[in-house]
């Protein structure tokens, strides 16, 4: 059962991501992942090659589950403002490992300032809605008239402790191409936008 006092919920997709860390991701792998992690969330800062040594290796698909779920409970803690001591708190709750606890509260500490900073800028700069931490579901069914496969996707995230749908998406399989090109259009601009320095 959750504290009614936490300030908000983590997806299962971040928790497993968490736990990744110090076990499936050896100690060495998971000291750079956070130095990493922390580099790619100051955009202005000494950016990395897109290709960091952390990715090449056997658990290379654990580390990107492992740096998305850093990088999101960073930034949602710098979101809500948290002090050390409830971030500790909140990841304790969903029972985090505790040398990776110790290192995700850790950079918090030494960075708070300036994610808050650099939020506070993004929130009023841009009217783009500041979504993080989002989870998403694809079903998929068929029109019994037509034999036509389309394809609803549900995007999930959280506001405070409610879960909350963000959109949802129905499309065939032509569409959901034409999307998934268009997202990895965004991907590769903000790859070139992270470059620049």
């Amino acid at each position: 059962m959750m504290d009614e006092s936490i300030t908000f919920k983590i997806s299962n997709s971040v928790i497993e991501g968490l736990n990744l860390l110090n076990g499936t991701i050896n100690e060495e792998i998971t000291r750079k992942l956070f130095i990493n992690s922390i580099k790619q969330l100051f955009v202005n800062g000494p950016a990395l090659p897109i290709r960091s040594d952390i990715y090449d290796n056997e658990v290379k698909i654990e580390v990107q589950k492992a740096e998305f779920g850093v990088c999101c409970i960073l930034l949602r803690a710098a979101q809500n403002s948290l002090d050390v001591l409830k971030l500790k708190d909140i990841l304790n709750e969903y029972q985090i490992n505790p040398k990776t606890i110790h290192q995700i509260v850790e950079s918090y500490e030494k960075f708070r300032e300036e994610f808050i900073i650099r939020l506070s800028n993004y929130n009023t700069t841009t009217s783009i809605p500041f979504l993080i931490d989002v989870d998403y579901e694809i079903q998929q069914c068929t029109v019994s008239n037509t034999k036509e496969v389309l394809y609803q996707l549900i995007f999930k995230g959280y506001d405070n402790s409610r879960e909350t749908v963000i959109k949802k998406i129905v499309c065939n399989s032509e569409e959901l191409q034409l999307l998934i090109s268009r997202l990895k259009d965004i991907e590769r601009h903000c790859e070139r936008i992270s470059k620049v320095d």
